[in-house]
């Protein structure tokens, strides 16, 4: 994957219909990076003599290679029930932190500063949690979500300098100002 310019964000298992699938999360620069690269891996004759040799020894042990968005992501998972869906960005890398907001029918990216901290133990659930405090302030979804990244990226850059290793959020920003 790397002679093709490919960057994996992150890799976990999942559970298909009737196999086990690896996903890789990967990232490019823009689009048209990804296409090219995309293009190439798929008409890789290296690749595809491997999958060849694999699937005579082992069986179809390599199943489909699909690209999917997160898109494509966020209309699976808004098709097993929740009105709106949000994915995080803060695993990618780059300059900023890019999160994708899909309520059905349209799909927004919100956007923030990514901070260099250690201080990120807790990210989701402070995430989550704000979005849902924002909600009950009677906000709606998109707004909320927006201000819980804002309160969040804040939580981050207060650094609370707890431990040695990977501290958490400083959920008390606001109130321990220098």
């Amino acid at each position: 994957m790397k002679t093709h310019g490919f960057r994996i964000v992150d890799m976990w298992e999942s559970r298909g219909e009737q196999r086990l699938e690896f996903v890789y999360m990967l990232e490019w620069p823009d689009e048209a990076a990804r296409d090219v690269a995309w293009r190439a891996f798929m008409s890789d004759q290296e690749w595809s003599a491997v999958k060849r040799q694999t699937s005579a020894q082992h069986g179809d042990l390599v199943g489909a290679i699909e690209d999917r968005t997160l898109e494509d992501q966020a209309r699976r998972i808004a098709a097993l029930g929740p009105r709106i869906v949000v994915i995080k960005g803060g695993h990618a890398s780059g300059p900023e932190s890019v999160d994708l907001f899909f309520d059905g029918a349209r799909f927004e990216r919100i956007r923030g500063p990514r901070i260099d901290t250690r201080a990120t133990h807790g990210t989701g659930c402070t995430f989550s949690a704000a979005i849902a405090a924002y909600l009950a302030h009677g906000l709606p979804p998109l707004e909320s979500v927006a201000r819980a990244k804002e309160y969040l990226t804040a939580a981050l850059q207060a650094d609370p300098g707890i431990g040695t290793g990977i501290g958490p959020v400083n959920h008390f920003h606001a109130f321990h100002k220098a």
